[in-house]
């Protein structure tokens, strides 16, 4: 499914050809092949600049991760924005291409991100408040432009009364992102939507407890197969 005319580009909106622009893009496709373990030495061995002026740009390797999280959680923002912009127009596409079209765009805008993805699904080893405030940020305009597309879905006869669509939202966003969504020159592959509409059970006591155990959310969103947003929200209901 194209992505509508007019939709946001993801990544697009930082390439401002400063310097320090071009040395987090470098940083970003450096993570994203070779993990969270990159150090800023290889960092600036790959920009091509002294480790010094690294820091010059970066003060710290966390504030580098948490510029990349900022980055992704803002494009996913614009994300949301135009999806609820489309619902607004009279002459948009009918349900299910726009919940195709959002699914599309919230994948790209992972692939676009994937450092950022690597920081958010694995526990970071930090003491850092903002990068920890940072990694466990839900992306709430998104999942709400889901939520209402979906809506919209279902006024148009796509889905069942009977679907808890919250619950569908978050689902649909964690496919997007991690879970078996492929892209493929701009094509998403959601045929399997009886899959999709199928409301997920939130064990609340197990989430505690495994959460007690002293495990992280990326543990147990891994271990019960849910995403990490519902481990959040199970935590903050609980």
């Amino acid at each position: 499914m194209t992505v509508s005319r007019g939709a946001p580009q993801p990544g697009h909106a930082y390439d401002d050809g400063t310097r320090r622009a071009e040395v987090l893009q470098t940083a970003a496709s450096l993570i994203a092949t070779s993990g969270l373990r990159t150090s800023m030495h290889e960092i600036a061995d790959a920009a091509g600049i002294q480790t010094g002026s690294l820091y010059h740009h970066f003060e710290s390797k966390e504030a580098l991760l948490v510029e990349l999280l900022r980055r992704y959680h803002d494009d996913l923002d614009r994300v949301a924005d135009h999806a609820l912009h489309t619902l607004d127009d009279p002459s948009s596409r009918p349900g299910f291409a726009q919940i195709a079209a959002l699914g599309t765009a919230i994948a790209q805008c992972a692939v676009a991100h994937r450092a950022a993805i690597q920081i958010s699904m694995y526990e970071t080893p930090s003491s850092n408040p903002d990068l920890i405030t940072w990694t466990q940020r839900r992306p709430a305009a998104v999942l709400e432009a889901m939520y209402q597309t979906l809506r919209a879905g279902r006024w148009g006869g796509y889905l069942r009364s009977d679907v808890d669509l919250r619950i569908l939202a978050d689902r649909v966003g964690v496919l997007a992102v991690v879970d078996r969504i492929h892209i493929a020159a701009g094509r998403v592959d959601l045929a399997n939507t009886t899959t999709l509409a199928r409301p997920a059970s939130i064990d609340v006591a197990k989430v505690r407890t495994m959460k007690a155990e002293g495990m992280g959310a990326t543990e147990i969103a891994r271990a019960l197969k849910i995403g990490r947003a519902s481990v959040y929200r199970a935590l903050e209901d609980a």
